[in-house]
């Protein structure tokens, strides 16, 4: 797996957050 940094971290994170809310 490629390796982020913590703000990219965060940034996937609530974008996986915001695509599981649009179901």
């Amino acid at each position: 797996m490629a390796k982020f940094t913590a703000d990219e971290k965060i940034q996937i994170v609530l974008r996986y957050l915001n695509g599981n809310e649009s179901y």
